[in-house]
């Protein structure tokens, strides 16, 4: 089956490659139905990557433009991927606090980790940006214990579960991105998948769907996405449900490895995947033994 889609997208806006006409177009060109553009959502204590309050309504006005200019040929979806330390509240689009999630002009969000925060000294560690910086968190925070560090994460992403008000969950073992050769923690170690495990039937309950990231094969010498497949195969267990997305950042790699990815959900025991829409609910089921043609809805 071919996805057709993609709900976790980058451009110029925040840290992307791409502007999103860019991407848009390059959507168009291979067939897709729909596409979400997830710029990143304001941290204050992090500037390098994501998108200042200022810039909001220019991000949302270039949207709304795209949407009308190509909504004949795709359907454009305005989302944004937040961090679990920065949830987006009604009163970054200046709506009052008492706004629904259904009155921000944004219809989904992914709720992402990308930190660990030192709350003594009011330091947030980004977890997939260095591996200094995350040799600097196990240092600092944890004594020298990678898999202290590990289990800090896997408790803040359960956490972002249940508080980070997102529609899909975001690369949710992302702690493992830097960890080539077990440089911090041993992944094979029943320790390390004890938590994991943990963290993840934990974080079932709250009902959202995992997103399986495909920038994991570009990430590390393992070779495998976000969520790795061990983790995988519990979730299909668990008939959880779970969406495929690229994390793109350039335009020309919207499907990266999307075919490969529907391959090894299919081996793992998986039934479906998910699939971003534009109208009525924000997810359609594909049965992964049905073929999707490009531009099939």
């Amino acid at each position: 089956m071919k996805i057709c889609s993609n709900a976790h997208t980058h451009t110029t806006f925040c840290d992307g490659k791409s502007t999103p006409e860019e991407q848009v177009l390059s959507a168009i060109s291979k067939g897709f139905v729909s596409l979400g553009i997830t710029g990143h959502a304001f941290t204050a204590f992090d500037l390098s990557y994501c998108m200042k309050l200022e810039e909001y309504p220019a991000y949302l006005g270039e949207l709304e433009r795209l949407k009308k200019l190509y909504g004949d040929r795709l359907d454009l979806v305005i989302g944004m991927e937040q961090d679990l330390y920065r949830v987006i509240s009604p009163v970054d689009f200046q709506l009052p606090p008492s706004a629904s999630k259904e009155e921000l002009p944004i219809r989904y969000r992914i709720a992402s980790v990308h930190y660990i925060r030192d709350e003594q000294n009011d330091r947030y560690y980004e977890v997939d940006l260095s591996a200094d910086e995350l040799e600097a968190c196990k240092n600092e925070m944890f004594g020298g214990d990678g898999l202290k560090m590990a289990e800090r994460f896997y408790q803040e992403s359960v956490r972002n579960a249940f508080e980070g008000q997102g529609d899909i969950l975001g690369h949710f073992d992302l702690i493992r991105k830097l960890n080539d050769g077990g440089r911090f923690f041993d992944e094979d170690s029943p320790e390390y998948q004890r938590i994991a495990l943990s963290a993840l039937e934990e974080a079932v309950k709250a009902g959202i769907p995992f997103e399986v990231n495909t920038a994991g094969y570009r990430n590390g010498k393992k070779n495998q996405p976000y969520l790795t497949i061990w983790m995988l195969r519990k979730l299909a267990e668990l008939k959880a449900p779970v969406i495929i997305n690229s994390d793109c950042h350039v335009a020309d790699q919207l499907d990266f490895q999307f075919d490969r990815a529907v391959e090894l959900l299919r081996e793992l025991g998986f039934k479906s995947v998910l699939r971003l829409q534009g109208k009525g609910p924000l997810f359609e089921e594909c049965p992964l033994d049905e073929r999707l043609e490009p531009g099939k809805k």
